[in-house]
């Protein structure tokens, strides 16, 4: 029982280990793995930023009980998701079997996540008036 065990915390600890990203130093990226890490990373954290503020507005709709418009951006949301994965897999198609297809890929996401960004920051203030 006591091997179990150990085999079980042995396998745990190495699918952590092998779970996390690498650290690297994107400003001195210069292997392909590399920078496909580092626009990742870009990509995290605008969607990260999208979705904060995304959550902030069906707060305000909610609050403001605005449903038709709380409805219509779901749908316009979904939709934006759509076009935003379409167009990543363009890319792919693009740059397929290439090892700059997730780098380009991922920038198309980051690009257009950061727009959509925008839209919704303009949104946010119509609401706050």
């Amino acid at each position: 029982m006591k091997k179990l065990i150990l085999i079980f915390l042995l396998f745990t600890k190495a699918f952590q280990l092998l779970a996390q990203t690498p650290r690297v130093n994107c400003a001195k990226a210069t292997t392909q793995l590399e920078m496909n890490i580092c626009e990742e990373q870009k990509y995290l954290k605008v969607d990260k930023e999208l979705n904060g503020l995304y959550q902030k507005i069906m707060g305000v709709l909610k609050e403001k009980q605005m449903n038709e418009v709380k409805t219509q951006l779901i749908i316009s949301q979904k939709k934006w998701i759509e076009l935003r994965d379409s167009n990543a897999k363009t890319y792919e198609i693009i740059y397929k079997g290439g090892s700059s297809m997730a780098m380009n890929a991922m920038a198309s996401k980051t690009l257009l996540t950061t727009q959509r960004i925008q839209d919704l920051k303009g949104l946010f203030q119509q609401l706050s008036l």
